[in-house]
């Protein structure tokens, strides 16, 4: 018995290993891309650098093998800075320990009406196990949900549980909706598609922009805002995607964009390329109020150590969350552009206490 418990443990550890070790693989392929991408603009790092990198990977966060996210947050933002946190650091040492399974709760998309309250949620129906519900838990008939949907909207987004990215994302019309094929798709998410406020209407006019705002818990129990950026889709996108769109920093305090965007690989851009509005001068409207009320929904889940938070400004001002990410939360863009911002939080020493 003793033998065979043994042995579940070596076979367990060993496959725990081999998942770090491809997740580092990974983690690198992604990194030597960008990295190849951005010297076309800025040449490659210099060897002083490399060598701060190397040096604060290894004595303060505890591996070299931290070091080449440390190099593309250098190369782009053109000096090294003491503080950031690599994104292949973030995902073992500070994912498990902040967010940990209160975090995956957000990959269940229809729950994060319960869990947060206020009048910010576009949800209208979900999908569960074989049966569609309304947001109030009662279980309906595919036309009792399909006369819902044609009464709320003329247009709705259904977002699959665990989506991201933009992967798993679907826009449809109502009059055309097919509730049976959104099933077979699997568990999922009704919201209305949402009417942006001009501002980001004059990006694009098909996929609704995102703003990302990345708030933590500090040491003390309080709630701060720690990043934020805007993602905006390209060309005929019916949603913003990960390998197409364009990310601007925003000013925490003012809400002003950057006057640096970013494309998927990190290469630069002073302007949206559709329609090559300059980002430089453009203020977030109602960004603070916003802010504030993404800081108070972070209150009302303060067992999740740092969220993402997708959210837009819809035609009348109002904040609308998209949804919330509590289970990695794409440190990186804002550590390039705004970094080091986690300061303070100890996130540093994590390592230490495995």
């Amino acid at each position: 018995m003793l033998q065979s418990e043994s042995l579940k443990q070596f076979i367990k550890t060993n496959s725990q290993r081999l998942l770090l070790w491809r997740y580092h693989q990974n983690q690198n392929d992604f990194v030597r891309k960008k990295i190849k991408a951005i010297c076309t603009e800025t040449g490659p790092l210099s060897s002083s650098d490399k060598s701060l990198c190397d040096t604060y990977a290894l004595e303060v966060l505890g591996w070299k093998g931290y070091a080449p996210w440390l190099y593309l947050y250098t190369l782009r933002s053109g000096q090294f800075k003491e503080g950031w946190i690599p994104e292949n650091y973030f995902g073992p040492n500070v994912i498990p320990k902040i967010q940990g399974n209160y975090g995956k709760t957000s990959n269940l998309r229809s729950l994060t009406h319960k869990l947060f309250k206020g009048d910010v949620h576009p949800d209208l129906a979900y999908f569960s196990n074989g049966s569609w519900y309304s947001m109030d838990h009662t279980p309906l008939s595919d036309t009792e949900i399909q006369a819902i949907l044609k009464m709320a909207t003329d247009k709705i987004v259904y977002k699959l549980d665990g989506s991201y990215q933009g992967q798993g994302i679907f826009v449809c019309p109502t009059d055309t909706l097919s509730l049976g094929a959104l099933a077979q798709k699997g568990n999922g998410l009704v919201q209305r598609f949402i009417l942006q406020h001009d501002f980001f209407a004059q990006f694009s006019s098909v996929s609704t922009a995102c703003i990302r705002l990345t708030t933590v818990i500090t040491p003390k129990g309080q709630t701060e805002l720690r990043g934020a950026f805007l993602r905006l889709g390209q060309g005929n996108d019916t949603h913003v995607q990960y390998h197409s769109e364009i990310a601007v920093a925003i000013d925490l305090e003012s809400g002003a964009l950057h006057a640096t965007g970013y494309h998927p690989n990190w290469t630069s851009c002073t302007y949206h390329p559709d329609h090559h509005i300059t980002f430089k001068g453009l203020v977030i409207p109602n960004f603070k109020e916003a802010v504030a009320e993404t800081l108070s929904l972070h209150q009302q889940m303060p067992m999740v150590g740092v969220i993402g938070w997708d959210l837009i400004i819809d035609k009348e001002g109002k904040t609308v969350l998209m949804e919330w990410n509590g289970y990695g939360s794409d440190v990186a863009f804002s550590e390039v552009t705004q970094g080091p911002c986690f300061t303070g939080l100890g996130w540093e020493h994590f390592h230490k206490e495995k």
